[in-house]
Formats: C-alpha cells, structure tokens, sequence
C-alpha cells in the first residue's frame, strides 16, 4: 500500500514528512512507492535524462538531426552527429564560391510546467 507521509529515522515531531511527488511533467515517474518508513524514489521517463545524484527534474533527452553516435541513457544525454552546411556567397569576380560549417543539433525550448501541487509542501 502507497502511504502519503513517512518517517525514515527516530524524531521528536508528532509528524511524519509528506512523500516525495514524482512529477510526470518534470521527466519523472515512481521507481519504488513511497512505505511507510521509506521516501518515494523516482526516476526518469523513458526519452529524459538527469546527470545529477538528486534529481527533482529530468530533461527532455535531444533529437539529433544529422545521427546519433550515443544513444540517451537515464543519466545522460543523447551525443549527436556533426552535420556539414553549405553556404554560398559572391566572390568579386561575380563567381559563386562554396563555405563549409560544421553544425551541432540544439535542443528544444521546454514548455512551461505547472507547480499548484507543490503549495502545500512549499508551505510546510
């Protein structure tokens, strides 16, 4: 059974702590539920990553454009494939003369996320 608070060592409140929130939104899900002597523990979503020990939010893993060389993991993200650019320009004798860059995917803008779940364990 999934408790809502928990108690994970000896003290002298009255109460327990409220269990941790795996937010879908943040790029988490529930590893292991939240017991009665034991926190939540999360995770991330499949196609998100976190590269920190304490993760509260996990971001969107990054598309490649041009190839993968390294596949998105749970705690890294996606290594993408260098992709080539042409460009053009006039050169003075009116000919038209080729530059080449490399380019490197970027990743996406994140959406807004929305926090009203959070009020009550902010106002603990």
């Amino acid at each position: 059974e999934e408790a809502k608070d928990y108690t994970d060592r000896s003290h002298f409140s009255p109460r327990c702590r409220r269990c941790k929130i795996c937010d879908e939104e943040h790029g988490l899900e529930v590893e292991k539920n939240c017991t009665r002597t034991q926190n939540t523990k999360c995770r991330c979503k499949s196609n998100f990553f976190c590269n920190v020990s304490q993760c509260d939010h996990c971001n969107p893993c990054m598309m490649c454009e041009h190839g993968i060389l390294e596949n998105c993991t749970p705690t890294s993200n996606t290594k993408c494939k260098q992709g080539v650019l042409k460009k053009y320009r006039n050169t003075k004798n009116g000919r038209r003369e080729s530059t080449v860059s490399i380019t490197e995917s970027m990743p996406m803008n994140f959406t807004d996320i929305d926090l009203s779940k959070y009020i009550s364990s902010i106002a603990e």
